[in-house]
């Protein structure tokens, strides 16, 4: 497969507002809007298409960790530095809950897929589930030996993964708080954690510079993605489940076969940590968030990149200014 290197591509678009690094940047379900957390203590939602600012969320005290949309992208949840996870009307940003409950930073927040409940990971060293309508605590996950730092659904919502800075991730029993499956193979914290779409495989994000795919069912690893040269901290799988996304420490953004393990795109951003990574609905953008204040989306499809240099430009491109937006790997041709 062809790799392409977009070093000093400006992306599709780019949204800027934060004053702060981005911690967090997802597609709404329908990929009409973007929401991004960040550490200046706000979440946004942005018009995908244009980056307007449509919505600032400014209430909590702390760091806005992540932020995610709802699976009907009515409502929006952020997990904070302050200790809370909230939830928000996504249209009018009015809040809707407020979770209180752990002991300290709230560091991840996620919705199962029928959107009746929420789970959030903490610096307290537990993970909780919660009733997304009416904010009761339904579980609190113990065996973590220390903060845990990111939480999963699987699509079914029958189990739920985390994964902590003990260098473990953990599969759960999502009912009952069983813990069902220990993954102890990382050698360093573990940061990110996404299901596949089917559920059968998860993928974990690494401080050993690595991110690796496992079979949930066993817990047996089918493959190793090597090729970042620092901590990898995100991770997201495509909508069809055929490629990963991943973001590191070292400043890219790399996209992988999620079938292989083979690299199929490199993202350089600003030279930042990458600090989150997620495909639009369809599959054919990529978000991507760092310790810079501003997100870029990416096109993912070659013919589209060339399509959109194109259309970008007022007279043709050398082929030097090819080789620096679109990377040596696409083929030339005039603009």
């Amino acid at each position: 497969a062809r790799v392409w290197t977009l070093s000093a591509s400006p992306g599709l678009t780019a949204f800027s507002g934060h004053a702060d690094g981005v911690w967090s940047a997802s597609f709404s379900p329908d990929g009409k809007r973007l929401l991004t957390g960040s550490d200046d203590g706000t979440a946004k939602v942005w018009d995908a298409a244009s980056g307007q600012e449509l919505l600032t969320i400014s209430d909590h005290t702390g760091a806005v960790e992540l932020a995610a949309f709802s699976p009907d992208g009515a409502r929006l949840a952020t997990a904070s530095a302050d200790g809370t996870a909230r939830v928000w009307d996504a249209t009018s940003g009015e809040e809707l809950l407020t979770l209180s409950g752990h002991t300290g930073w709230v560091l991840h927040i996620a919705f199962g897929s029928d959107g009746t409940r929420l789970a959030t990971a903490s610096a307290d060293g537990t993970a909780k589930v919660w009733d997304a309508t009416s904010g009761e605590e339904l579980l609190t996950l113990y065996g973590h030996t220390g903060w845990v730092y990111a939480v999963a659904f699987s699509p079914d919502r029958t189990r739920l993964a985390t994964t902590g800075y003990d260098g473990t991730a953990r599969i759960w029993d999502a009912a009952s708080g069983r813990e069902l499956l220990t993954i102890t193979d990382h050698a360093g914290w573990v940061f990110g954690a996404a299901f596949s779409p089917d559920g059968t495989r998860l993928a974990t994000a690494s401080e050993d510079r690595t991110a690796r795919v496992w079979d949930v069912a066993s817990g047996r690893e089918l493959f190793t993605l090597s090729g970042h040269t620092n901590w990898v901290v995100a991770l997201d799988f495509s909508p069809d489940g055929t490629r990963l996304a991943t973001g590191s420490e070292d400043g890219t953004a790399r996209v992988w076969d999620a079938q292989t393990g083979e690299e199929l795109l490199a993202f350089s951003g600003d030279g930042d940590m990458i600090t989150a990574v997620d495909f639009d609905p369809d599959g054919t953008r990529l978000a991507v968030a760092g310790a810079s204040e501003t997100v870029h989306v990416y096109l993912l499809d070659a013919e589209e990149l060339m399509a959109g240099a194109c259309s970008r430009v007022t007279r043709n491109l050398t082929e030097d200014e090819w080789d620096a937006y679109l990377g040596q790997d696409v083929p030339y041709r005039r603009t």
